[in-house]
């Protein structure tokens, strides 16, 4: 009985794999393998096998031969991940100085898992270095540096001085139950540090402008400070002087 014989997987992948341990490119198996333990991907990479045809080979004992050439393709799930996930995927990361966060001292220079984000700042009672104007400018910073985190922020910038939110998205991130009287009521955080809502024809005219279309006025929501201070060309100083006051 021939003795059998195994492969490591460094002898049969040639494409390097990058550091998340998903490959750009696909991977190719580069000779015929008895048993192969295939990879474990993150993120829900799946993996298929394929066997592309191929030509037989022509022995010179007329005698033909067979391979197979299996190939490894990655296939990347386009289902967007809900808030949940997005918090439990350590890979899921924010750099926070890239973005603009502020203050500026508070926060190093590696990226941090968008969980652990949510959980250390937004979720954080509010204090010297997670005030609510912080957060809601914070929260800014990321979706005007990257959009598509709209949909776990809910907060937008949509002119220089005017911002939409979506009450039910952002009070998801701050971890808020009581979502109309801890950001619309009189003590509200948003009229307790001087921000004014827009009223509904006002912001339909914006939305029109903007290229918005129609929207929910019971959970979309625009509002401007009524100073001008905060605004998207704000620096740390002019956050700073944002105090609460009782409105």
């Amino acid at each position: 009985m021939q003795n059998q014989t195994n492969f490591s997987l460094s002898t049969i992948l040639v494409t390097p794999m990058e550091p998340s341990g998903v490959p750009d490119q696909r991977i190719c198996i580069t000779r015929r393998v008895r048993r192969v333990t295939a990879p474990s991907f993150s993120n829900q990479v799946q993996i298929s096998e394929v066997t592309p045809p191929v030509e037989p080979l022509q022995l010179t004992s007329n005698r033909s031969l067979s391979l197979s050439t299996p190939m490894l393709v990655p296939i990347r799930s386009n289902r967007e991940l809900t808030f949940e996930e997005a918090c439990s995927d350590p890979n899921f990361t924010v750099a926070p100085l890239h973005a603009g966060f502020i203050p500026r001292n508070a926060w190093g220079n590696q990226p941090i898992a968008f969980g652990l984000l949510v959980a250390t700042f937004f979720r954080k009672r509010n204090s010297m270095h997670c005030k609510f104007p912080f957060k809601l400018y914070n929260s800014l910073r990321l979706t005007l540096t990257c959009p598509a985190f709209f949909k776990y922020i809910g907060t937008r910038w949509i002119t220089e001085t005017v911002f939409i939110v979506d009450k039910i998205i952002f009070a998801k991130l701050l971890g808020v139950r009581s979502i109309d009287g801890s950001f619309f009521h009189q003590q509200g955080n948003f009229p307790s540090h001087g921000f004014e809502e827009l009223q509904f024809i006002q912001a339909q005219k914006i939305a029109r402008e903007q290229g918005i279309g129609d929207f929910d006025p019971t959970n979309i929501r625009f509002l401007r400070h009524a100073s001008g201070r905060f605004n998207i060309n704000s620096t740390e100083a002019d956050i700073f002087q944002l105090k609460w006051t009782k409105a």
